[in-house]
């Protein structure tokens, strides 16, 4: 069937044509991006016509900052669990754990934060359980092949999304437009989500880029799919207003890749010191053995060459004596200098510490590194926040998607992190000494002071209890108020 109405604002062919047409016009900058992240920037300015053997030489001068700028937050991010509306789950879920669990979303989530801060966003989209499990299938989606329009009031609403991909095996472009329940489709508003299929013969794949839809060109595949949820089957996780975390930071580090280049231009060029013979005669003298040459005048145009062994012969203007002179080796100092002063510019923009980029820099004092780890620390946790919210809403979806209603409601729904900050074994037994002398409990000590992830915190108090009832129970309890049973966590 045709897309036979693409101008009805919220109907599935408009819906398919705008978020096409922003894909489109979106996916230069996020190949650029991405391009960026995998260690492949512009080559740096300066030759543009070039032969291959100097952009091969320019290749070298690139250095991948922006995977080290993105992968100082992506490491030290780590979901470890979700709390629910359910009972009892303070340490958090434990059906939440299987889904995370069967979707291996401790992989999955790493991929998606790496889109988010190289692109700038990144996309769970779900699906409905294929087994006896009830564990819906969970998929870390690219940004170059999804999009997803949001409510303006409420921006963790999804209004609708979009994923376009080439199926090689039945040569054809595949969109899906996924929209909420209350869309009217013609019969009325729709009870449940719905999921439209659209396709288009293309046998090429050499294209990457997304074109805007044409209607003629593409038809429906079959009746939409009813979802087992109310709202869009999908979560976006995004950077701070959409940008790359180094992209506001391009002009710096082409700057840097710039002066490189200059760098190993000078260092190649002079890799040799050339040789010269100052105030020679500019005639042949009148006993030189080739008569025919005597008294003309002595033709040395070419001998400006820079081969290592090459003299250059210079004549003089008067009856000067003879000299040799040897040239120097430019100072490299001041052009390292502007290299390191320009990493470190970028390193303080970016929050980033700068014992990741020179491992001297960790040879300064305790308070120094504190300093720079502190703002790195504040972004990581920034991104926390924002990530955990999308992680919530894609829990959330995948609840109710596994017939789990009572858990699935996302004002109740909470990710839990594991410390962004890492303490060393001496400072947690310290600081353990002194929270337990200050009353805390055992189990707030495990998980905020020995930064234990709620599964392993679970351990350890199950461990605690049947080393007590080994022992055969006579002693004081171990822990004291024990909590009751508990679902463990995701990760950790």
């Amino acid at each position: 069937m045709p897309l036979d109405d693409v101008d009805t604002p919220g109907s599935p062919g408009w819906w398919l044509r705008r978020l096409a047409k922003q894909l489109h016009e979106d996916l230069p900058r996020l190949q650029m991006l991405h391009d960026r992240h995998a260690g492949d920037p512009p080559l740096p300015k300066g030759a543009e016509n070039a032969k291959a053997a100097f952009q091969a030489f320019q290749r070298q001068a690139r250095t991948n900052f922006e995977e080290l700028i993105c992968g100082v937050v992506t490491e030290r991010q780590r979901p470890v669990g979700f709390r629910t509306a359910a009972e009892g789950d303070e340490n958090g879920d434990a059906v939440a754990a299987r889904i995370w669990a069967g979707n291996e979303l401790d992989v999955q989530f790493k991929q998606v934060a790496e889109y988010a801060r190289s692109m700038g966003r990144g996309y769970f989209m779900l699906d409905a359980p294929e087994d006896a499990r009830k564990i819906p299938v969970i998929t870390a989606e690219d940004p170059r092949n999804t999009i997803t329009e949001h409510d303006v009031a409420r921006p963790s609403r999804i209004l609708a999304m979009l994923k376009r991909y080439h199926d090689p095996v039945s040569q054809q472009d595949v969109a899906v437009v996924f929209l909420p329940a209350g869309v009217d489709l013609g019969d009325g508003p729709t009870e449940w989500a719905t999921a439209h299929r659209a396709v288009r013969s293309r046998k090429t794949t050499k294209s990457t880029r997304m074109a805007p839809v044409v209607p003629a060109a593409w038809d429906w595949d079959g009746d939409p799919i009813v979802l087992a949820t109310k709202r869009v089957p999908g979560a976006r996780v995004a950077n701070p207003n959409g940008l790359a975390e180094f992209e506001r930071h391009i002009p710096l580090l082409d700057r840097i890749n710039h002066t490189i280049l200059q760098r190993m231009v000078i260092i190649t060029m002079q890799a040799f010191r050339q040789r010269a013979i100052k105030n020679l005669p500019k005639h042949y003298p009148d006993d030189y053995p080739v008569e025919d040459l005597r008294g003309k005048e002595i033709d040395y145009e070419g001998v400006f060459s820079a081969d290592p062994a090459a003299i250059w012969m210079l004549p003089g203007l008067g009856d000067a004596a003879a000299e040799i002179w040897e040239s120097g080796q430019l100072d490299l100092t001041p052009v390292l200098s502007a290299i390191k002063d320009d990493a470190q510019h970028l390193m303080s923009v970016t929050r980033t510490p700068f014992f990741f980029l020179s491992p001297e820099a960790a040879n300064g004092s305790a308070e120094g590194a504190t300093l720079q780890r502190e703002g790195l620390v504040f972004k990581v946790e920034d991104r926390n926040t924002r990530d955990g919210a999308a992680l919530a809403l894609m829990m959330s979806i995948a609840l109710e998607l596994a017939g789990e209603a009572n858990r699935a409601e996302l004002g109740d729904m909470e990710t839990l992190w594991a410390p962004v900050e890492r303490h060393s074994l001496a400072a947690k037994a310290d600081a353990a000494y002194k929270a337990k002398a200050s009353g805390m409990s055992a189990l707030t000590i495990l998980t905020d002071v020995w930064q234990m992830s709620p599964r392993q915190a679970q351990r350890e108090l199950d461990a605690r209890v049947n080393d007590w009832l080994t022992a055969g129970g006579d002693d004081e309890e171990p822990l004291g108020d024990l909590p009751g049973p508990a679902g463990v966590a995701t990760g950790g």
